[in-house]
């Protein structure tokens, strides 16, 4: 399964009221009004989260919630070539552990400034108080990771509305193909869930938040195969006075060394909480075991709710 969508016209990520051109492989110079055109090609059928950007890239920290084409960098860059049955086998056991009960990281940011300094600070990629980066379309806030933590910039793919990422491995091979795939990339992106996601009160929040994991545990235009998933935790939290719930999670690349990847696992979490309106907040975190400044545990523990 390729970790990029096929070539086709799809909405540009730089002008809402054009389509752009998308060769497969890159953004062209081509574009037309989006009333113009049919339906645009290769969307994503498989509902996963985003179109990663850096680490997984166009589409894939990453690939976007829309499932359209992003432009670069990525998370988990093309993924593995592999027969139909070990791919089955791979989302079988994610599936698997979400059934069990025990639930109930690619392109991302394009271009990135480096980690600012304390202070009141506007950016498109959120807001900067004292040393904290302030999501004021979802509400959350958490406390900015160090060097080599960067801040996202203005181009990444959407909904995500504030950010930090790292760089897990400049120009790797994802597919084994001796060509490099972009960077991939550790990522802490949040933003307001996206409609394609199902959220019915705080009733629902570990359904939701299940899904939301699932989409991206599941893909293989995410993370890189083979790959095995351990669903760590599944449980309620509270962000200040709000209901939240966390879906956190361990990948392990058994061919890492072989493909002279850097990393050999990855923490991730997904977690939802519920704003008393309509649509929840939401938190996506991807972790390298490579990466330095933080981890998992770390982010959640500085999350809260500004509004």
């Amino acid at each position: 399964m390729n970790g990029r969508p096929p070539a086709g016209w799809y909405p540009d990520p730089y002008s809402p009221s054009l389509l752009r051109w998308w060769d497969g492989e890159r953004w062209s110079d081509h574009t037309q009004p989006a009333e113009a055109a049919g339906p645009a090609g290769g969307t994503d059928d498989a509902g996963t989260g985003w179109a990663t950007p850096g680490g997984h890239g166009p589409p894939g920290p990453g690939h976007g919630w829309e499932g359209t084409p992003v432009p670069a960098p990525r998370r988990s860059a093309a993924p593995w070539v592999i027969g139909g049955v070990a791919a089955f086998l791979v989302i079988a056991l994610v599936v698997a552990g979400f059934a069990a009960g025990l639930i109930g990281g690619t392109e991302r940011p394009v271009t990135a400034d480096a980690t600012p300094s304390p202070g009141p600070t506007d950016s498109a990629g959120g807001i900067v108080q004292g040393d904290r980066l302030v999501d004021q379309a979802s509400g959350l806030s958490f406390k900015l990771l160090p060097k080599p933590w960067k801040r996202a910039g203005a181009t990444y793919a959407e909904p995500w509305t504030a950010g930090q990422f790292a760089v897990a491995q400049q120009d790797y091979d994802g597919d084994g193909d001796g060509a490099p795939d972009g960077d991939y990339i550790a990522s802490v992106f949040c933003g307001e869930l996206p409609e394609r996601y199902t959220y019915t009160g705080t009733r629902g929040l570990r359904g939701t938040a299940t899904e939301l994991a699932q989409s991206f545990l599941a893909d293989p235009g995410t993370y890189p195969q083979p790959n095995q998933t351990e669903v760590t935790a599944s449980r309620k939290m509270k962000i200040g006075a709000h209901q939240a719930w966390v879906v956190t999670a361990e990948l392990t690349f058994p061919t890492a060394a072989d493909m002279k990847w850097k990393w050999r696992s990855e923490e991730t979490a997904f977690l939802v909480v519920d704003k008393g309106t309509a649509r929840p907040a939401a938190m996506y975190i991807s972790i390298p075991d490579n990466v330095d400044g933080t981890s998992v545990k770390d982010v959640l523990e500085t999350v809260r709710m500004t509004s």
